[in-house]
């Protein structure tokens, strides 16, 4: 969970620092499937305890 933050804050920290929008989707398009990835392995390990 704590990476779906991080990744919510640097979001925020490009619109903050006027990071034009389409490299805000371009960081969304490249960073939430490795976001996504990273918690359905950590949901598959807490679900094999």
């Amino acid at each position: 969970m704590l990476l779906k933050f991080a990744y919510e804050d640097f979001i925020a920290d490009r619109r903050f620092k006027n990071t034009t929008e389409v490299n805000i989707q371009n960081y969304k398009r490249l960073l939430l499937p490795f976001v996504e990835f990273c918690e359905s392995k950590d949901k598959l390990r807490k679900t094999a305890l």
